[in-house]
């Protein structure tokens, strides 16, 4: 059997006898990853692999689980700094809930890529991994996000503001599609890549502006940031349809329509944030008892989440990127608008930019 292994440290292709066993398979981890205890999901939509209830011995055949031709992932329930030196024969490969790393959570330099936009007529800039890094002003959004009352819903809509990093699209959809999830953002990822390889047609070259294998193949990096073609692949894949609603121009972009249910994201130039509804009787921070689908046929709830956006643009929660002063955190260049920073990226090779 032959199949492909994502981790932290690379993806890998693995061949094994058809008589290996978990314990087989487990060694190979280790070997490939470094990791001693990991957790591992396969299929699509990726599901828990329990890989550690199982006996040893187990060939991988009578574990109920399809391994030929698929992909594993692979994550990391490590404490910094545990090293290969301390592989032995033992593994974990048990179902639990990773959450993200500090590093995600607390992304100290809060860079987000200048592309990353929502607008369908652009494919570019949704595909161009060479544009600069643009780093936000500050804002009390995080520390005090907006709410929306919905009275006839019992309850009101919140913001759930994502850390700044290339991975902020994804982290919002993964929130608002998947919930709690072991590799949430990994599972988009690779969803992408697995609608995009089997539709060239409609993901063709000219849409995505570079090889449809080399596009899949870039956007599984965590460091690769997502536009509009990643959010029209993710919704139709897990039949959700998604609502983006862009802060400054109150525009709502509606992907994978025809769903039952809908979910929202929040766009604002540069970085997207996602939209949750607490009922009555809990506090804000009481994110287990947030539900963050809806019924499409429900405008209720449409109508708290242009609110919440309206609320955004009187806070100035958006970056214009067409027309905002921007400083090179290089060489002290300043100049206006996303063309003039890519011109001097460019020529300079200055990716770091702050907005002024």
């Amino acid at each position: 059997m032959r199949f492909r292994i994502r981790a932290p440290s690379g993806t890998h292709t693995v061949t094994l006898d058809d008589n290996s066993t978990v314990n087989d398979l487990c060694l190979k981890i280790t070997e490939l990853t470094n990791l001693i205890e990991y957790d591992v999901k396969g299929g699509f939509p990726p599901q828990p692999l329990v890989l550690a209830e199982l006996p040893s011995d187990t060939k991988l055949a009578d574990t109920g689980y399809k391994f030929n031709g698929e992909q594993l992932i692979i994550a990391s329930k490590e404490e910094p700094g545990v090293t290969q030196a301390k592989a032995t024969a033992s593994h974990s490969a048990s179902m639990t809930n990773v959450p993200p790393s500090s590093t995600e959570q607390n992304s100290s330099q809060q860079k987000q890529s200048f592309a990353g936009k929502q607008s369908s007529t652009s494919s570019s800039s949704t595909t161009n991994a060479n544009l600069p890094s643009l780093s936000r002003k500050p804002n009390d959004v995080e520390s005090d996000p907006p709410t929306y009352e919905i009275p006839t819903r019992g309850g009101r809509m919140v913001l759930r503001v994502m850390p700044d990093d290339n991975s902020c699209l994804f982290r919002a959809l993964s929130t608002v599609l998947l919930g709690p999830s072991l590799d949430g953002m990994t599972e988009l990822r690779s969803i992408v890549a697995q609608v995009i390889a089997s539709d060239p047609e409609t993901y063709s070259e000219a849409v995505l502006q570079r090889a449809p294998d080399k596009y899949a193949e870039w956007i599984q990096r965590p460091e690769s940031w997502g536009g509009y073609v990643d959010i029209k692949c993710i919704a139709e894949y897990l039949g959700t349809e998604v609502v983006g609603v862009d802060v400054k121009s109150g525009l709502i972009t509606r992907y994978g329509e025809g769903a039952a249910m809908r979910a929202f994201v929040v766009y604002s130039g540069i970085h997207y944030d996602a939209l949750a509804f607490v009922p009555d009787g809990c506090t804000a921070e009481e994110t287990e008892f947030d539900t963050k689908q809806f019924p499409v046929d429900d405008e209720a709830y449409l109508e708290a989440a242009k609110g919440i956006a309206g609320m955004l643009k009187e806070r100035n929660y958006f970056t214009d990127t067409a027309g905002m002063s921007i400083r090179c955190g290089v060489c002290g260049w300043t100049g206006n608008g996303e063309k003039a920073a890519t011109k001097h990226a460019e020529s300079t090779g200055h990716m770091d930019f702050q907005e002024g």
